[in-house]
């Protein structure tokens, strides 16, 4: 072989090495960054679901009638809002025990509290659970600031197990892949 070819052939080795090289460093770090998830488990008995291990769980006294409320860290000392999940569970009375019923009334009772400040931008059947359900997306308009709610809902037996995403609009679409994760988690037992 000549010089020639041998200097193309180390070219070629060494450029591959590097890729290797480089390939495996990016996806070491991919797999570092990658968030771990934690099982919770109602005490009750009622439901299960994992959440990001760098949310914590609400001071039940501060939950306002949620079973349990999974908050966001802080972003910087500025973030005056932390994002929130919650799920609710509520005994559902026999004239309301079916999704459409029980949908129909949910967001009667939305447009009464948010008024003419709820914007309705998703509403469809979607399923909690593996049970059927129904999906919620809105903004809640404030004076001040703008919230942006993703809900799902689904009937099991008397109940209604309810989870929510709350977040500011600006920062919303940020936690979309982990809030989608928590409520593909969720399962009721």
């Amino acid at each position: 072989m000549n010089k020639r070819k041998h200097e193309e052939l180390f070219y070629v080795i060494i450029s591959i090495v590097g890729v290797l090289v480089i390939g495996t460093v990016v996806t070491l770090w991919m797999f570092g960054q990658k968030r771990e998830y934690i099982r919770y488990k109602d005490p009750q008995g009622r439901f299960l679901m994992e959440y990001p291990s760098d949310w914590t769980i609400a001071d039940k006294n501060k939950t306002q009638g949620a079973e349990v409320v999974f908050v966001s860290p802080k972003e910087n000392d500025l973030d005056f809002f932390q994002e929130n999940f919650s799920v609710i569970v509520q005994d559902v009375p026999k004239h309301l025990n079916n999704l459409d019923m029980y949908t129909k009334t949910a967001i009667h009772q939305m447009q009464v509290v948010f008024k003419s400040n709820l914007v309705i931008l998703k509403s469809e059947p979607a399923p909690l659970a593996g049970r059927p359900g129904h999906h919620f997306v809105f903004l809640g308009k404030g004076p001040d600031v703008e919230f942006q709610y993703k809900i799902q809902w689904a009937l099991d037996d008397s109940k209604a197990y309810q989870v929510t995403f709350t977040a500011m609009s600006s920062t919303y679409e940020n936690f979309v892949p982990k809030v989608e994760m928590m409520m593909k988690s969720f399962k009721i037992l």
